[in-house]
């Protein structure tokens, strides 16, 4: 399994995402390559992103680093936050596994004893609520959601499973006073 992790073309992913020179600027590490770092929340407009895609020493992996937001890894640390692995599915590549889903003894049981025994909201209620929770569907896929997104994505949550989920964004406040 090692060897599949190391085998990972770290430069060739990288360059996937953003212009890389093609030589390195520095003979750190056993080359080091310099690029704009694409990473979502980063906000890097300059050369900050350190690429080693040499091992330093027999058997390791190349590495990145981002001296602007501080983000790093190897080749699968690149997949994830990129968004092209899970977490869970980056665990898997490393251990060998696959990465189905979570076993039935993690799985969390809802308990009933905390069902209340109440009238639902009325109709104004539950429009003005479904209404607000379109807004943060749609919130999140714009723009203005990026960086939730991605922070989403970094805890391992596909878009699939994101929008399955219904899972939004609000920027903002939107409380209204309450009217007597």
């Amino acid at each position: 399994m090692a060897a599949l992790t190391g085998d990972l073309d770290l430069l060739s992913l990288i360059r996937r995402d953003t212009p890389v020179p093609g030589r390195p600027s520095a003979s750190t590490h056993g080359g080091e390559y310099k690029a704009r770092c694409p990473l979502p929340g980063c906000g890097s407009r300059h050369d900050a992103l350190c690429i080693w895609p040499s091992p330093p020493h027999p058997g390791g992996r190349g590495r990145w680093w981002c001296r602007a937001c501080g983000r790093g890894g190897d080749a699968v640390a690149w997949l994830v936050e990129t968004g092209r692995l899970s977490r869970r599915e980056a665990w898997a590549l490393r251990h060998g596994e696959p990465a189905g889903p979570a076993s039935p003894e993690t799985a969390i049981a809802a308990d009933p004893a905390l069902a209340l025994d109440c009238e639902p909201p009325g109709p104004a209620w539950q429009a003005a609520g479904r209404a607000f929770v379109a807004r943060a569907r749609e919130a999140l896929w714009a723009p203005a959601g990026e960086r939730a997104l991605a922070w989403l994505r970094r805890r391992g949550l596909a878009d699939e499973t994101i929008r399955a989920a219904g899972l939004g964004y609000n920027g903002a406040d939107e409380r209204q006073p309450r009217q007597a």
